[in-house]
């Protein structure tokens, strides 16, 4: 799991756009560091269990 903060609203909708599309659509990679994330375009995105309206749990299809 990779959590992280920023603006969940606008993000989801937008990959929900996208995923709406399928096949056609974007991958997206996130670079923190040394470290690289991908998101295929077929994943799953929801608000994580926690207090922080901000953070997200990502799952792959």
């Amino acid at each position: 799991m990779f959590v992280t903060s920023f603006r969940f609203t606008e993000f989801r909708s937008e990959w929900e756009t996208n995923l709406n599309n399928y096949p056609l659509g974007i991958d997206i990679f996130f670079f923190v560091k040394n470290t690289v994330i991908g998101l295929p375009r077929t994943t799953k995105i929801s608000k994580a269990d926690t207090d922080y309206a901000t953070d997200i749990r990502i799952q792959n299809s």
